[in-house]
């Protein structure tokens, strides 16, 4: 069956590796398990996509900025 969630150690090249499973209310799934993940690794991958992310910002406002100076 297909499987969304690229964390849970179930999710295999997006399909899931178990036979069933149980959805809860939420339409989520009862047996996904997520791995551990060292703090320093995860802390760095979200610095990093943090930088990334503000670098997208900053030039979302200089081009708006620039098209915004361009009419005046």
């Amino acid at each position: 069956m297909k499987c969304e969630n690229s964390f849970c150690i179930y999710q295999f090249k997006s399909e899931c590796l178990l036979d069933k499973v149980d959805i809860d209310s939420l339409g989520m799934c009862t047996e996904c398990i997520y791995p551990d993940i060292d703090e320093v690794i995860l802390n760095k991958a979200k610095l990093k996509l943090l930088r990334n992310y503000k670098k997208q910002i900053i030039i979302e406002r200089l081009v708006l900025s620039w098209c915004s100076a361009s009419k005046a």
